[in-house]
């Protein structure tokens, strides 16, 4: 973590209202209600999709996909979901895609991904950012030396992919996953995880920069309910 980081994860307002999707701990995220999509992706399924049964038993008429390295047991999930065995990443190939082929024919997609780290390789390669009205997704590799290894990016990675978000998107909420180590950058404690909520700019209208203290009360849960939730209320 450092000044140049901080200074792409700035929240913002939006002036429509917030929901959490999901159960309250891990595998729920908070997205910016009133809005429509025309596809839906899930990146990374494992062993809770809560997130995947409240998002589309709200929208039965959305079809969409969800991707998982490994096998699933098809019958958990919503029947609006097609199960895709491929790894998410910087190719295209029979085990692996960088979604981009998946979302050309579509102009507003909903995307949540959770996948460990993989997802500043993707954001290398994926250039249709213009067709996500709004994502979800758990970064990694904040503060967290061990993460440049595990997951195959680097600081670098990790800045010009949230510059890329910002190009096109509001981030309007963050979440520290208390699961994570949490650690120390100029004094202040920091996740080493964090749950994000971008919103395509030209669908979303905002106040301005975030006032409200986060974790936001009976929005934001902790991921892990023995340990306290992490206090995001400092710069930015």
């Amino acid at each position: 973590m450092n000044q140049e980081i901080l200074d792409n994860l700035i929240v913002y307002a939006p002036i429509n209202s917030k929901v959490r999707i999901g159960q309250s701990l891990d595998a729920g995220y908070v997205i910016v209600n009133g809005y429509e999509y025309d596809y839906y992706i899930s990146c990374g399924l494992g062993n809770n999709v809560s997130f995947e049964w409240d998002f589309c038993s709200s929208r039965p008429n959305l079809t969409g996909a969800a991707f998982e390295h490994s096998d699933y047991p098809t019958h958990q999930l919503p029947a609006n979901l097609s199960f895709v065995k491929k790894n998410i990443g910087k190719n295209n190939s029979d085990v692996e895609t960088n979604l981009e082929q998946e979302i050309e024919p579509y102009s507003d997609v909903f995307i949540k991904m959770d996948i460990e780290g993989w997802e500043w390789n993707w954001l290398k390669s994926f250039d249709k950012l213009d067709k996500v009205k709004q994502i979800v997704l758990e970064v990694h590799g904040f503060l967290d030396v061990g993460w440049t290894e595990i997951g195959q990016f680097d600081y670098k990675d990790i800045l010009s992919g949230l510059q890329k978000f910002n190009k096109t998107h509001y981030l309007v909420h963050a979440h520290g996953n208390n699961s994570a180590d949490v650690k120390t950058y100029n004094g202040e404690e920091y996740p080493t995880v964090l749950e994000l909520t971008y919103i395509r700019k030209s669908d979303c209208q905002i106040y301005g920069p975030n006032k409200t203290p986060l974790p936001v009360r009976f929005l934001d849960f902790p991921n892990n309910s023995l340990q306290p939730d992490v206090d995001l209320s400092k710069y930015p």
